[in-house]
C-alpha cells in the first residue's frame, strides 16, 4: 500500500483515474466480449470446462490494455503542456493507496481460498484414514461375533448382517480432534492462515474468498463421506439426495464407465473435457435441483455433528 501510494503521488490522481476508469469499463465488456478469447484459450490448451472463464479473464485483460492505451492518448491530447493541477498528487497519493489495498485484498483473497481446500483435503484424508483404520478392526470384531451363526445364513445374507453390524457400531464414532490434528500433514500455507487470524481485514478476506470457513467446512465434510464406504451408502440412501440421483443427466454420468475410470484414475485433467460434464455443468436445471439440496445439512447429520 505505501509503494503504491508513492507510485500515486508520482504519478498523479489524472494517471491512476484513467486506470480505474479502464478496469471498470473492461470488467463489464469482458463477458460479452469473451467469445473472441475462446479460440485464443483452447489453443493454449484450456480445459473446455473452464474456457468459458479463462476466456472472459482474456478479453478482460486485452480490453484493460486498449482502453487505457486509448485514455492515455485522450488525455494527453487534451492536457497538451499543462501542468497538473495541485491537487493531483495528493489525490493521486490516495488513489494509490486505495489500489494498493486492493491488490492486497485480491492476492489475499486467492491465497485463503487455496489454503482453505488444501486444509480442508489434508484434514479430510486424516480423518478418513482413522476412521478405515477403526473399520477394519469392527470388522474383525463383527465377524467374530458373528462366526458361531455363519452356517445358518447363505454367504450373501452372511455378509449383509455383518454390513448393517458394522455400520451401526460405526455410526457413533468420532475421530478425537487432537488425534485428527496429529494425523494432518503440514501445508505450506498453514502459516499464512494462522497469520491472517490477527490480520485486521480477516473478515473481509475470508468474505469474498471463493473457498471461505464454511465452505471449507462443507467441502472436508464431503470430501470425508465421498471417501467413506459407509458413509457415503447412507448419504445415497437419503432421500432428498436419491431425488437429485433420479435426474437423467446424473444418472448418464453415474454408469458412463469412461467417466468411473478416469476418476478412479485421477485423471482429472481430462474429466475437465469430457462433453458430458461439460454439458451438466452448464445445465440451468441441474443447477437448481443442486441448490434445493440442503447438502451441508444432510452431511452434518451423517457425521453427528
Amino acid at each position: 500500500m505505501a509503494v503504491m501510494a508513492l507510485l500515486g503521488w508520482i504519478r498523479g490522481a489524472i494517471t491512476l483515474g484513467k486506470a480505474f476508469v479502464a478496469l471498470l469499463a473492461a470488467s463489464i465488456l469482458a463477458v460479452p466480449f469473451s467469445i473472441l478469447g475462446k479460440p485464443v484459450v483452447k489453443n493454449f490448451g484450456v480445459p473446455e470446462l473452464l474456457a468459458p472463464t479463462a476466456a472472459t479473464l482474456l478479453a478482460g485483460v486485452f480490453l484493460f490494455l486498449v482502453l487505457l492505451g486509448v485514455f492515455s492518448i485522450y488525455l494527453r491530447k487534451k492536457q497538451g503542456d499543462q501542468n497538473p493541477p495541485q491537487w493531483d498528487k495528493p489525490v493521486g497519493a490516495v488513489l494509490g493507496a486505495v489500489w494498493g489495498l486492493c491488490l492486497v485484498l485480491f492476492v489475499f483473497t486467492g491465497l485463503n481460498s487455496i489454503a482453505r481446500a488444501d486444509r480442508a483435503m489434508r484434514e479430510a484424508a486424516a480423518v478418513n484414514q482413522l476412521r478405515t483404520e477403526h473399520r477394519l478392526k469392527v470388522e474383525k470384531e463383527v465377524r467374530a461375533e458373528l462366526a458361531p451363526d455363519r452356517s445358518l445364513y447363505a454367504p450373501e445374507e452372511f455378509d449383509r448382517r455383518a454390513r448393517v453390524a458394522v455400520a451401526r457400531k460405526m455410526k457413533s464414532y468420532k475421530p478425537k480432534p487432537e488425534v485428527v490434528d496429529e494425523r494432518v500433514e503440514p501445508g505450506t500455507l498453514d502459516p499464512f492462515l494462522d497469520q491472517l487470524r490477527s490480520f485486521p481485514l480477516e473478515t473481509t478476506i475470508d468474505h469474498f474468498s471463493a473457498i471461505d470457513a464454511k465452505s471449507e467446512e462443507l467441502l472436508r465434510d464431503l470430501t470425508i463421506v465421498v471417501g467413506d464406504p459407509i458413509l457415503f451408502d447412507q448419504f445415497q440412501r437419503n432421500k432428498t439426495v436419491q431425488v437429485l440421483t433420479q435426474d437423467p443427466t446424473i444418472q448418464f454420468l453415474g454408469n458412463d464407465p469412461e467417466i468411473a475410470k478416469a476418476i478412479r484414475d485421477k485423471r482429472f485433467r481430462e474429466l475437465l473435457d469430457h462433453p458430458k460434464i461439460v454439458e451438466a455443468a452448464r445445465s440451468d436445471s441441474l443447477r437448481l435441483k443442486f441448490k434445493e439440496v440442503d447438502i451441508e445439512k444432510i452431511l452434518k447429520e451423517l457425521l453427528g455433528k
